[in-house]
């Protein structure tokens, strides 16, 4: 065997079943770090770093090299006939050696211990990470040599002692006890560290030393061994299939992306594999998946920007529509990505490299790995505006365990109302309030001043706007106001204030066309004489809507733009009607429930129009609906934002 062992051919098999396995178990392993801000340190500085741990846990190890980042390492592997194959699969994971060991009797000069021990001091003192098992190769077991405290005390560098575990595992029938963690497995990894090099010289010192070591090393593997109770059946099993699915995950990518549903240059992103590197200090982390909950935090965001602007903003989303959305109206200093798929090795590339402090989940995101993966690396946790359907509560009573397991993570849940509390509670949710966070944001602002110049020049003149229109919608609306001005036995004003303004000019040309005297609101007009007035300025929406008698919000009469807010008019107790498309803002749903506002044709608008044209205070009562509506859920909602704002730390 020791002769089979030795030829070429065998080393290199042996070599490349290391190398699959170790692939395996670093795409799949779920690690959970303690004390990972003194390593990352330590990663970031320019000195070396000696990291030890025990001849039993090389395959984890080897599996957690990645934390290691860009920092120059060598790992220290015996000259032996194992340490050979060994070697070269370290080189193939590139992870460089330094081969020697000490020997006994006459057999010390050809195991290159001496050499060895000069090329680690060297490198450490260049800045590179020198990785060893004290108690290796031959033992005893998890003693620690005094060969290591010498390196330490020589090189001068600062030591890391590692505690390694994973469940599940098989032991070995070795001397070392060691332990093959299996793929997919829940990994520890804890820290001891750093500890100051020794001074060389005493030789009692040196054993004083030793001993602590060898007694901090026990207590971390110890640590690292008795992990927190694993996660209950069914979320292991989630993890377990998910994990089984993953290599089919970038031909699922593929397929979407020739459907038009993935953004092709991003992709990696929904593997985890971000496109954007990590900024220094705090990250607070929110979620939405798609356009709705991602336009429902954006409240959240202003306020948590305006507290803490030292903390940057990670916002993911699940869709390229929303991706599209969101990168016009994020916070300055934001970073969007998208959401990596729940899978193991996704969800960990992603909290891996982000590494957020904070994480802010919106309405009913409940994705197993990533949430846990991110508790586990110390971030708090919250569901905001949260929501669960019946169906969904439903399957989840199924698995009481998992449901309790999962919802008891968060460190803070505010449910979007009080049927939807009901429900997380009974899944094991601690809901603490209510608030539905696409409200709390504050009323569009208006020039004080400006608004009672406009109002003096208007005089008693109604005044209708089309508000946030596309391309598609003007002619119609200018159509419309024309036959219901002609109709209103009193004179109006349209004001068009077009999603883009920069269009402003080509909207102008409609309204010649038709017949109608038209001025722009960037050449300074004057609204006074004119029939149609187009505001192709930005920021003053809300000096229209204290205007209006009533308001059309666009971006609805025709399929694709999916609506605008319907809280901005409401706010201000402007009365406002919509299209039928309005995909993008469900809460249209409510409003009309409420008879808080009307979902109209094209049809309806000239009648619409032309009565608020004839009396302006007809739609009045439909505002004040929409006003109360509003009004109660903004003050749940900043509540609620206070309370997510505790979160941030000093």
């Amino acid at each position: 065997m020791k002769r089979l062992i030795r030829l070429a051919a065998v080393q290199r098999l042996l070599a490349g079943l290391v190398v699959a396995y170790a692939r395996i178990l670093r795409a799949t392993l779920r690690w959970e770090v303690e004390n990972r801000s003194a390593m990352d340190a330590a990663v970031a500085s320019p000195s070396g770093a000696l990291a030890l741990f025990w001849h039993g846990r090389i395959s984890l190890a080897v599996a957690g090299v990645d934390f290691l980042g860009d920092k120059p390492r060598r790992v220290m592997i015996s000259l032996s006939r194992d340490g050979d194959f060994i070697s070269m699969a370290a080189e193939r994971l590139s992870v460089p050696v330094i081969r020697g060991s000490t020997g006994k009797g006459d057999r010390i000069a050809g195991k290159g211990g001496g050499t060895a021990y000069r090329q680690a001091i060297e490198f450490l003192r260049a800045g590179g990470a020198v990785l060893l098992t004290p108690d290796g190769p031959r033992g005893p077991r998890e003693v620690l040599a005094p060969g290591a405290v010498r390196l330490a005390a020589a090189a001068g560098v600062p030591v890391f002692l590692a505690g390694l575990a994973a469940r599940p595992s098989i032991k070995l029938r070795s001397w070392d006890g060691a332990r093959l963690a299996l793929p997919f497995a829940r990994a520890r990894l804890i820290v001891d560290g750093p500890l100051a090099a020794p001074s060389a010289g005493d030789p009692a010192c040196l054993e004083k030393v030793r001993a602590d070591w060898q007694e901090r090393m026990a207590q971390a593997q110890s640590r690292a061994a008795t992990a927190r109770d694993a996660a209950p059946a069914g979320l292991r099993l989630y993890a377990l299939a998910t994990g089984a699915l993953s290599p089919f995950a970038p031909v699922m990518l593929a397929v979407r992306t020739l459907n038009g549903k993935e953004d092709r240059e991003r992709r990696g992103e929904r593997l985890g594999r971000p496109t954007r590197p990590r900024p220094p200090g705090k990250v607070v982390w929110l979620h939405g998946a798609s356009v709705g909950e991602g336009l429902s935090l954006l409240p959240l965001m202003q306020a948590i920007r305006m507290a803490r602007p030292d903390q940057t903003l990670l916002v993911t989303s699940g869709t390229r529509t929303s991706a599209e959305l969101l990168a016009s109206r994020l916070p300055a200093g934001s970073i969007h990505q998208y959401a990596p798929l729940d899978t193991p090795s996704a969800a960990g590339n992603f909290v891996d490299h982000w590494r957020p402090d904070f994480v802010v989940f919106a309405e009913s995101e409940l994705w197993p790995n990533l949430l846990l993966r991110a508790k586990a690396e110390g971030a708090a946790l919250a569901l905001v505006s949260a929501r669960m359907s019946r169906a969904s509560s439903i399957r989840w009573r199924r698995a009481p365990k998992s449901a309790r397991g999962l919802l008891g993570a968060f460190d803070l849940i505010l449910a979007r109302d009080e049927e939807q509390a009901d429900r997380l509670r009974a899944l094991g949710g601690r809901v603490e309030a209510l608030a539905d966070f696409k409200f709390g944001g504050e009323p569009l602002p208006a020039d004080e001043r400006e608004l009672a110049r406009l109002r003096a020049r208007l005089a008693d003149r109604p005044v209708i706007v089309a508000a946030s229109t596309h391309a598609d919608e003007e002619g119609s609306i200018l159509q419309a106001w024309r036959a219901a001005d002609r109709s209103a036995g009193r004179k109006s004003l349209l004001v068009i204030v077009p999603r883009h303004p920069h269009r402003g000019a080509e909207i102008g040309r409609l309204a010649k066309d038709v017949g109608l005297s038209v001025g722009l609101r960037s050449e300074g007009a004057d609204l006074s004489a004119l029939d149609v007035h187009i505001a192709d300025t930005i920021g003053e929406l809300g000096l229209f809507f204290r205007l209006a008698a009533l308001a059309f919000v666009g971006g609805s009469l025709v399929p694709g733009a999916g609506g605008h807010n319907p809280l901005e008019p409401a706010r201000l107790g402007c009365p406002f009607v919509t299209g039928r498309n309005f995909e993008n803002w469900p809460l249209y749903r409510q409003l009309l429930a409420l008879q808080a506002t009307r979902c109209v044709t094209l049809g309806d608008l000239e009648s619409l129009f032309a009565q608020a044209m004839s009396d302006p205070t007809a739609f009045a009562p439909m505002a004040a609906r929409a006003r109360r509506f509003v009004t109660k859920h903004d003050g749940e909602a900043r509540a609620g934002m206070g309370r997510v704002l505790e979160f941030l730390g000093p």
